[in-house]
């Protein structure tokens, strides 16, 4: 009992901590050197409340060590390299399986970067989308950090919407990692989505589910606690894993594995759970090659 009182004793503090930072730091970035506010372009000049949030969190998507997506890598890129060894496009044991090469990967809602850099170090093809320009900026300008990426990863700053349009069955592999909870027409995203990938192609989502505890834990208390910024989510908008597997169906596809994720923030590390009551990993097959109206 004491011990438990010790951990809860220590996470206060750590987390009274963040929360300084963090409000230092994401207030800071919602405005110019002047101390005006910043005026973020987009690819259509449309302002998407969600687009204008992350957008407003600038540089700190890389420099800052609570940015979770960073940490959420550790599961969601095993788990994206384990789905794209069963569906057969790549070769060898399981497990063991450190190269993409010749795999198109598109990357859709990339934000600045954190999965797209990682992938294209596994020498995938990997096109990373965002609509916001100041978030595929920072993204170009972390990416020059490393040569090797020049040749395997590029970005554009549009929508699937428009990228879809010009992409039809262009992609092995498509991702939308943390971003349909976002999504207001989410049937809409997702066939754009589908339109780009090559019939038999893979189809990743990682997102919370839209549970009580979800609510709780990811909403509440995560924003709370100071370990996402406060309005990162709208719970509205969130998805259950029921809710996404009838939509992908609809859409032609057949749901190969899914997996929950939890976030321990004591040792900061996400594991991949059976448990999918908080968020969850979706690996789909796209099973026909019907190109939906765009």
């Amino acid at each position: 009992m004491a011990f438990i009182k010790n951990v809860f004793s220590r996470l206060k503090i750590h987390t009274q901590d963040r929360n300084k930072i963090l409000v230092t730091k994401y207030s800071y970035n919602k405005y110019s050197d002047n101390g005006n506010k910043r005026s973020f372009k987009f690819h259509d000049g449309a302002v998407d409340p969600d687009i204008q949030f992350h957008s407003n969190l600038g540089e700190e998507w890389w420099w800052s060590n609570e940015n979770l997506l960073i940490h959420l890598n550790e599961v969601r890129i095993p788990f994206i390299i384990n789905g794209i060894y069963n569906s057969h496009l790549i070769y060898g044991t399981s497990g063991n399986i450190n190269n993409l090469k010749n795999i198109n990967i598109l990357d859709v809602g990339c934000g600045a970067g954190i999965l797209s850099e990682s992938l294209a170090r596994l020498e995938g093809n990997v096109v990373g989308l965002d609509p916001s320009t100041a978030l595929i900026n920072i993204a170009r300008k972390h990416a020059k950090y490393d040569f090797r990426l020049e040749k395997y990863l590029r970005y554009e700053a549009t929508s699937i919407n428009d990228f879809a349009k010009s992409n039809v069955h262009k992609f092995d592999v498509v991702i939308a990692s943390e971003v349909i909870e976002h999504i207001s027409n989410k049937e809409k995203f997702l066939e754009n989505c589908l339109n780009c990938l090559k019939p038999q192609g893979a189809l990743f989502i990682t997102t919370p589910n839209k549970t009580l505890m979800s609510k709780i834990f990811i909403v509440k208390l995560a924003e709370r606690l100071g370990f996402v910024p406060i309005g990162t989510h709208n719970f509205d908008k969130f998805i259950t894993f029921e809710e996404l597997k009838n939509l992908l169906t609809k859409l032609g596809c057949t749901i190969k594995q899914t997996q929950g994720m939890v976030y321990n923030p004591i040792t900061q590390k996400f594991i991949l759970s059976y448990y999918n009551i908080l968020m969850y990993a979706v690996y789909a097959q796209k099973i026909s090659s019907f190109k939906h109206e765009l």
